[in-house]
């Protein structure tokens, strides 16, 4: 078997990490831009983040809402290129991380954002290598500090594609706990789903290595156990854990690659403004039993993870593999379908057809269009 690993150069994990972003940029990179959301506002944390930039000059770019589209990614670097940016700090959730990625690369490389998407771009590749990037969750579930690429969606285009290459990773990622800390219940429950899922997906993929599964398998059992008391109680351990887990899932993913579940999810984000993790949480669990239905019994190990027993039969490891996230989602909120959230029929087809991307072709067994169809408008 042969298999490489990609991983952001350095990672730093713990309480107050966030405060030593100083030392991880180069000394040469006198003007730095952070880009984050509304929310980091009202983290006392971000202003002692700030505080001990003093000797760069720091330029503030707050992201609009929503997930990254072409126009907000074209409109930030062309504050980065104007403002004469030498770095890059991206603070927040996927959304200011994505973006943060993606501008790294435009400073260097120029043109717009679309021209470098998968599928739907002129095919212009990232030759330059981006400026410094450091990455620096405050949510603790997209995995997005530890990836290889940009997430952007359209939904008046009707996608959601990625700006992708090696040199995109983070020189340094940070994940410091007290970020999260008061993260609004909703965004947990999304974001952790979205973890757990990117976890189950990537051991499970046709392309898995041991070195993935390895992560993949500990962690999803950890995220597991965690996520409820984060949500529940915002316990800074069970935190602390689902943002490690949430770190593993994205250099799984990105070694590994992703499934039916995180397909279907990115139809959907290409065609609604469903969260992400809500949708990951909702397919997660169907897209498991797709699968185990076709043959694929990995998800034993899983179960037995879940449960931390042994089983008698694979069968039943699975099976409770699946039943323990259907009930993690009800513990946490997710919803069984998508039935309130006013999808039609036909827009099931939309999203089943916007679906067929690099995660269906990673999935371990094939998945056609009328799959597609069939699950989605089963659950709407």
């Amino acid at each position: 078997m042969n298999f490489s690993i990609l991983s952001p150069k350095k990672i730093l994990f713990g309480k107050e990490e966030s405060y030593g972003l100083n030392t991880q940029l180069p000394k040469e990179a006198k003007r730095i831009m952070i880009i984050h959301g509304a929310s980091l506002l009202k983290n006392p944390a971000f202003s002692e983040i700030l505080s001990r930039l003093e000797e760069r000059d720091v330029q503030r770019y707050q992201i609009p809402g929503g997930e990254p589209c072409p126009e907000s990614v074209d409109a930030a670097a062309d504050f980065a290129v104007n403002a004469g940016i030498q770095a890059v700090i991206g603070i927040g959730g996927g959304s200011a991380m994505d973006t943060a990625k993606a501008v790294s690369a435009l400073v260097t490389n120029g043109g717009k954002v679309i021209d470098y998407l998968e599928g739907v771009g002129t095919g212009k590749k990232v030759s330059v290598p981006p400026l410094p990037l450091i990455l620096v969750p405050t949510t603790a579930g997209t995995g997005t500090e530890a990836t290889k690429n940009a997430v952007i969606s359209s939904i008046e285009k009707g996608f959601k594609k990625s700006m992708r290459d090696d040199s995109m990773v983070a020189d340094a990622a940070v994940i410091d706990p007290l970020l999260t800390q008061n993260m609004p219940r909703q965004i947990m429950a999304a974001s952790g789903m979205d973890a757990i899922c990117q976890l189950v997906e990537s051991y499970t993929t046709r392309n898995a290595n041991p070195f993935t599964d390895a992560l993949a398998l500990y962690h999803a059992g950890e995220a597991v156990r965690a996520l409820p008391l984060a949500y529940k109680e915002d316990d800074e351990g069970a935190r602390l854990s689902m943002g490690i887990a949430a770190l593993a899932s994205g250099i799984t993913l990105a070694n590994a690659g992703l499934g039916l579940a995180h397909g279907l999810a990115s139809g959907i984000g290409a065609v609604t403004n469903i969260p992400h993790g809500i949708a990951c949480g909702i397919l997660l669990p169907v897209s498991m039993r797709f699968n185990i239905e076709k043959g694929i019994d990995k998800y034993a190990g899983l179960g037995e993870m879940f449960e931390q027993k042994r089983f008698l039969n694979n069968a039943d490891a699975c099976d409770a593999a699946v039943r323990i996230i259907e009930k993690l989602n009800e513990e946490i909120g997710i919803p069984k379908d998508f039935k309130s959230f006013g999808i039609s029929q036909n827009g099931a087809i939309k999203i089943a057809e916007a679906s067929m991307g690099s995660s269906m072709s990673k999935n371990p067994v094939e998945v056609t269009l009328d799959d597609c169809i069939n699950i989605m408008q089963g659950l709407v």
